[in-house]
């Protein structure tokens, strides 16, 4: 995967847990079967505060994923294969 690509999908992810946490996304994902296929399978059962929790964790996780794939080809590739 370019680096290019890497710098998208990670800023995509970006504005979704922005929206999620800060503009009122978590708690119009709060019981929607929408937040099954966007945030995660038990999604539906969690509050608002739990969803924005799971986002906020996630992205400290992809965060940090994306800049050490930033260095190294091989995370990138590993991801999504070229």
């Amino acid at each position: 995967m370019s680096l290019l690509i890497w710098i998208v999908l990670f800023s995509i992810y970006t504005l979704f847990a922005i929206w999620v946490l800060f503009l009122g996304g978590a708690e119009r994902l709060d019981g929607s079967f929408v937040s099954l296929l966007v945030v995660s399978s038990r999604a539906a059962n969690w509050s608002s505060d739990a969803i924005k929790l799971f986002v906020a964790l996630s992205w400290i996780v992809c965060a940090i994923w994306f800049v050490i794939g930033i260095f190294d080809f091989d995370v990138r590739r590993w991801i999504l294969p070229s």
